[in-house]
């Protein structure tokens, strides 16, 4: 599965670092009417790869709107978590920022919508 450490915060910007990652390669032989036989698995070792995420004035705006709210602070407790993604969103419904915050070394992600006026959450979506 791998690690993934993240060093900084979101006012000064995130290094994301992955290691120890594989790859699964697995051949499945197909019989009729049902019968799957695995014929050959192998593993790939991946390079570690490391990333920087930084945010500009209106998107630390945007994300410290997010963190503030209260469904959101609850949806994030006791967890270590970073901001992954924060841009404007424009459709015919609705606009404004998503932030999206992940989990360290997790799949847990909270989405937050923020109003374009970047005062208020207009909606927050949580996966587990």
């Amino acid at each position: 599965m791998g690690a993934q450490t993240v060093a900084g915060n979101w006012t000064t910007g995130y290094t994301v670092t992955l290691t120890g990652r594989q790859i699964f390669n697995v051949t499945v032989q197909y019989t009729k009417p049902s019968t799957y036989n695995v014929t050959r698995v192998t593993a790939t070792n991946l390079a570690d790869q490391s990333s920087q995420i930084s945010f500009d004035s209106t998107q630390k705006q945007a994300i410290g709107v997010a963190l503030a709210n209260s469904t959101v602070k609850a949806d994030i407790s006791g967890m270590a978590y970073f901001v992954g993604f924060a841009n404007s969103q424009v459709n015919r419904s609705v606009s404004g920022y998503w932030v999206q915050i992940g989990q360290v070394n997790g799949y847990r992600i909270v989405g937050v919508l923020v109003n374009s006026d970047l005062t208020d959450v207009l909606k927050v979506v949580t996966s587990t």
